[in-house]
């Protein structure tokens, strides 16, 4: 005859490895979570940084026009000089 101490085992090992598993889930899915942050993170990083050297571009396209503009001028004012 079983006694009711050797049901009792089993089913509490079956506790322990279904919170073991359950823990484990818990665990990747806070993993894919933590990963999904930090994705977003370097694409936030990345946005910046693309739209801070595009404005750096730009200002700088800015100053070669004007610098560019201002050559041409005194080019044309030593022209006249000369004529």
């Amino acid at each position: 005859m079983r006694d009711a101490s050797s049901h009792q085992q089993p089913l509490a090992a079956g506790r322990k490895t279904e919170s073991r598993i359950m823990k484990k889930q818990a665990s990747l899915q806070s993993g894919k979570l933590a990963t999904a942050e930090r994705a977003g993170a370097v694409t936030v990083e990345y946005l910046l940084l693309v739209t801070l050297v595009g404005i750096g571009v730009l200002v700088g396209l800015a100053a070669v026009r004007n610098a560019l503009v201002q050559e041409l001028d005194d080019v044309a004012a030593a022209i006249n000089a000369i004529v």
